[in-house]
């Protein structure tokens, strides 16, 4: 199975969707999945944005995948996932529906894999995997953990 695709990155207001803040590029194939985050233009932003990939088990879960480091409003993060599993969650790529950052006390972005995005996540309401969700994992193997790599430097055409 090879899988590529884009999507983008919009920012959320109160439930409304706002204006376009970045990517995301995801690579699916047999042996893993890479995801590359790319943001810009938050406002000169600097500090973390807080990761999640949401799936859409009855409800949505927001499986915790890293920090994203935001230097002058922009930043970019690859994550890579061994065999599609999504950590020890006991969830795979194929159902990731979203993913979604935290950032600044709060803010939303959101980046949507599907039509059917489960209800409340555009106002940033979901289940956070591992706090009081029961572990349904199937893998306790350790080498499924994200690799994770962070760039925020600020590149030269930005003012």
């Amino acid at each position: 199975m090879l899988k590529r695709f884009v999507t983008y990155i919009y920012q959320y207001d109160r439930g409304q969707r706002g204006s376009n803040t970045g990517f995301v590029k995801t690579d699916i194939r047999d042996a893993g999945c890479r995801m590359e985050i790319q943001l810009r233009g938050l406002e000169r932003f600097q500090g973390k944005a807080l990761i999640y990939l949401i799936v859409d088990d009855q409800r949505a879960i927001g499986i915790p995948a890293g920090e994203l480091i935001i230097n002058q409003g922009a930043g970019r993060i690859n994550l890579a996932y061994a065999r599609n599993h999504l950590g020890n969650s006991g969830y795979s790529v194929d159902q990731i529906c979203a993913v979604l950052l935290r950032y600044n006390g709060g803010k939303l972005l959101l980046s949507c894999w599907t039509d059917n995005i489960p209800e409340g996540l555009p106002l940033g309401k979901f289940d956070v995997f591992g706090e009081d969700i029961p572990d349904s994992a199937t893998d306790e193997t350790n080498d499924s953990s994200p690799v994770t790599e962070n760039d925020a430097s600020q590149s030269s055409d930005e003012t």
